[in-house]
């Protein structure tokens, strides 16, 4: 195994600032780079989908909707645009549309357009949204000849009194490359299923969830998603400990197939503690059943340091041999950490590609 590494980075492109609504509430309670013309709209901590803030948007009757503007975003016509988050409603009969207003060289507002029309109502459950913005021949849905700049419309009805919320916005071009991970869940962005934030009546710190970020299983009532402290995007991994027992965490196996036989892994990661808390991260090997082979292709051992932020690495050629090939599907990535009852650990930026 080689143990030079370089610090990879998950950093994806988005032309919305401030898609997930975490910085600043102005005078008005409105996150930064967003404004209000109609209706209501306010930064909430309703239990968001990443992060600590999401974009609550409020009818306040059946006839009028409410809308939201981002700031101005610099667009061509002949480039495609893709537009994904998510959204919930307050009690399902709310309807929700995604917009924009169009503007010339000279920030000249020359009309608007409707990719997504407020026809369907949408669940109280945080799901996702997507839409695109494209040059085309049908004016109520395509950017217009003359389009240079525009501003993304959230709309919360007509036919919709009540509040509906935004969270985790991106806006890229469609031909952008995203850069591989496959620890998808590897930034700890996205709250898990039911998650529950902190607070009085469940006795946990300020910012952390009940619950293990989505797509992260482990011990259980030890992991949690803290967005009090991480190092990368808006949210970590809280790992805490039990007196004589290993607390462990680990991302959902990545099959053989999407892997190639020799390929380079390379993988880097992100880790504090509370105090002096020794730690590993294995790569092993699972059967059909998911049940471990007895060689790991990386065993990484770490130490961390009390408050301080840490990062670490490891390269691994894919390279089976004839008993593994025959019953190897999938790989493993997972941490085990000796934390005592009375540490933390906290783990960000997981990648690996």
């Amino acid at each position: 195994m080689n143990l030079s590494f370089n610090i990879l980075s998950d950093i994806r492109e988005n032309m919305l600032q401030n898609g997930s609504f975490e910085t600043g509430a102005g005078s008005k309670g409105m996150p930064d780079n967003w404004s209000f013309k109609e209706g209501k709209a306010v930064s909430s901590d309703l239990p968001s989908i990443t992060g600590r803030h999401c974009l609550q948007v409020i009818a306040e009757s059946n006839l009028r909707p409410a809308r939201v503007f981002s700031d101005f975003i610099a667009v061509r016509p002949d480039r495609k645009l893709s537009l994904t988050g998510w959204v919930r409603s307050e009690s399902g009969t709310q309807r929700a549309g995604i917009g924009a207003e169009l503007y010339d060289a000279k920030k000249r507002l020359h009309g608007y357009i409707w990719p997504v029309l407020p026809q369907k109502m949408v669940s109280t459950s945080w799901s996702k949204l997507q839409c695109v913005f494209e040059g085309g021949k049908d004016p109520a849905r395509n950017l217009w000849l003359n389009t240079a700049f525009m501003r993304v419309i959230l709309q919360n009805g007509p036919m919709s009194q009540g509040s509906v919320w935004f969270d985790d916005l991106s806006l890229v071009h469609s031909d952008s490359v995203t850069p591989q991970n496959f620890l998808t869940a590897g930034d700890f962005e996205l709250a898990g299923s039911g998650a529950v934030q902190s607070g009085v009546a469940n006795g946990l710190p300020d910012g952390v969830s009940e619950e293990a970020p989505e797509g992260v299983i482990g011990s259980v009532g030890r992991l949690a998603r803290d967005t009090q402290r991480f190092k990368t995007g808006y949210s970590s991994l809280r790992m805490s400990g039990a007196d004589g027992q290993n607390t462990e965490m680990e991302f959902a196996p990545i099959q053989l197939a999407d892997l190639k036989e020799g390929q380079e892994l390379q993988g880097t990661f992100h880790y504090c503690g509370s105090g002096e808390i020794k730690a590993r991260c294995i790569v092993e090997l699972l059967d059909e059943a998911g049940n471990p082979l007895t060689r790991h292709l990386v065993e990484k051992e770490f130490t961390t340091k009390p408050d301080e932020w840490q990062a670490t690495g490891f390269k691994a050629p894919l390279n089976l041999d004839a008993n593994e090939k025959a019953v190897a599907r999938a790989i493993s990535v997972k941490f085990i950490a000796a934390i005592a009852s009375n540490q933390l650990l906290w783990l960000d930026g997981c990648i690996l590609r």
